[in-house]
């Protein structure tokens, strides 16, 4: 089932993470990096917003949607979020509020930081329709969505900075985009099915229990993947946090999105296996999402590394080019570090409800990388603040796992480790006698070099387990044309 919703996911992921490259591709050619910069500082405080206040409400929709499955529990249950959600719309305008006073420049206006609050406020909402499709196991539903509202932001955002709104022209492009994308499945989820009446407060208390220690997690989280590009704005400046944001953006987004898509599926898999199973299924259900994890990503690893001077001076504008392309080996490193973390370590902790604890490590990395920021950004600039990420996702990683053993003892896939980083080493051996070739086409066949030697290394490396594969469906066809 793993392998089946995670295929189902990559084809609904993946044409809206396309529109999302293509995205980035064009900004840099549209904006300037003072711009793109100015953009990126907003966008510090959307996610803020998203993850602190908003994501400890949409993880426990995630977790105990299955838990309320009569009609009567689902309206109390629908009622207890909508209610949460408006609620926590208002506290937003706090941290907004304080994001502004701390960034004490003339580029980041009042107009701006509203701006951003509402956009926050639509993300969030998208975020949480597409929970209620994962957590409804509707990956085709989820794919329509997520594509919908990579479209039409991308076809707005060109167009208001196309007519001359600049680095604003984005944000509202934004807004509009996700404001007509999330019409449909608030009619559908959320007309009818919710009252004041049917508020229920020990549910919501039930829900802080779990994602309070959540929030504080993501507040850790979000300083180890935010934090430098302010520190970067404040010591270097804004062409530089626009040139550091746009590496950023792309590398972490590529190796997150490969993520993303195997966690979209095993997530719930996951929590289904544990109410339903025991600590030993879910174990081996963690497992195959670590060896699919690493599957995908570890070549995906290697590639944008090997890669990074085309990718940049093909996919971005000349004024980025060249400083991204010295970034993308660093942040994707960062971000697949980031990714192994949330989807294979932390989800220990969810699913045992044992959250608290999550937000030690979390908290540790974060101190780690402002301190690493303040040390490294006058000695190194961009690069100094991307090797801080680096470090502290690691840090957090090992500490992670070791405080997890004492409540869930994860079994690494060490046999699939070994043979997956086989492939890749070989794959990026062979792609990197290609690195003379500069261009599209080039990127396109480089690309597909890449995936037909690593798929192919990996065929000869699993031959024997794809042979037994081949002789149980085989023999399992002659058993149903005999019976026949």
């Amino acid at each position: 089932m793993l392998a089946r919703h995670t295929f189902v996911y990559f084809f609904s992921h993946a044409l809206p993470a396309i529109l999302t490259f293509l995205g980035i591709t064009i900004y840099t050619r549209m904006l300037s990096p003072e711009q793109y910069g100015v953009y990126s500082l907003v966008m510090v405080m959307v996610v803020f917003i998203n993850s602190v206040l908003f994501q400890w409400l949409r993880l426990s929709l995630l977790r105990f949607y299955a838990v309320y499955d009569n009609d009567e529990q689902r309206k109390s249950f629908n009622s207890t979020i909508m209610i949460c959600f408006v609620t926590i719309m208002f506290a937003s305008f706090i941290p907004a509020f304080i994001f502004k006073i701390i960034n004490r420049t003339d580029e980041i206006s009042w107009s701006l930081i509203l701006l951003g609050v509402v956009l926050s406020w639509l993300q969030s909402w998208l975020m949480m329709n597409l929970t209620m499709f994962r957590s409804k196991l509707s990956p085709i539903n989820y794919g329509i969505l997520s594509f919908l509202k990579a479209f039409l932001t991308l076809l707005f955002a060109v167009f208001f900075i196309y007519i001359g709104f600049g680095e604003v022209g984005l944000i509202i492009g934004l807004i509009v985009g996700t404001s007509l994308a999330v019409l449909y499945p608030t009619f559908k989820f959320w007309r009818g099915s919710v009252s004041l009446e049917k508020f229920d407060l020990s549910l919501s208390k039930q829900f802080l229990s779990y994602g309070i220690p959540l929030t504080i997690t993501f507040a850790m989280g979000i300083i180890i993947n935010s934090s430098d590009r302010v520190f970067i704005s404040w010591l270097i400046g804004a062409e530089a946090t626009g040139i550091y944001s746009v590496a950023y953006d792309f590398s972490e987004y590529s190796l997150l999105t490969v993520m993303t898509i195997v966690n979209l599926a095993a997530y719930p898999l996951i929590v289904k296996t544990y109410e339903e199973k025991g600590i030993e299924a879910t174990n081996q259900q963690l497992k195959k999402n670590a060896s699919l994890l690493m599957l995908v990503a570890i070549p995906s690893l290697a590639g944008l590394i090997i890669l990074n001077e085309n990718i940049s001076s093909t996919l971005f504008g000349n004024e980025f080019s060249q400083g991204v392309a010295v970034l993308i080996p660093w942040i994707a490193i960062a971000g697949f570090l980031k990714g192994f973390k949330l989807y294979y370590v932390d989800i220990s902790y969810q699913i045992t409800k044992n959250t608290k604890l999550q937000a030690i490590p979390v908290f540790i990395g974060a101190v780690i990388n402002v301190l690493l920021n303040i040390l490294l950004i006058p000695l190194y600039g961009t690069v100094g603040a991307a090797i801080a990420t680096v470090l502290a996702y690691g840090v957090a990683i090992i500490i992670g796992v070791l405080i997890g053993t004492k409540i869930f003892k994860l079994e690494f896939p060490l046999i699939n480790f070994m043979k997956i980083t086989i492939a890749s080493i070989i794959m990026s051996f062979i792609l990197y006698k290609t690195t003379y070739l500069e261009g599209l086409v080039s990127l396109m066949l480089q690309i597909i070099l890449g995936i037909l030697t690593y798929f192919s290394i990996l065929l000869m490396l699993y031959f024997s387990r794809v042979r037994g594969q081949i002789r149980r469906i085989l023999n399992t066809k002659s058993s149903k044309d005999v019976s026949k």
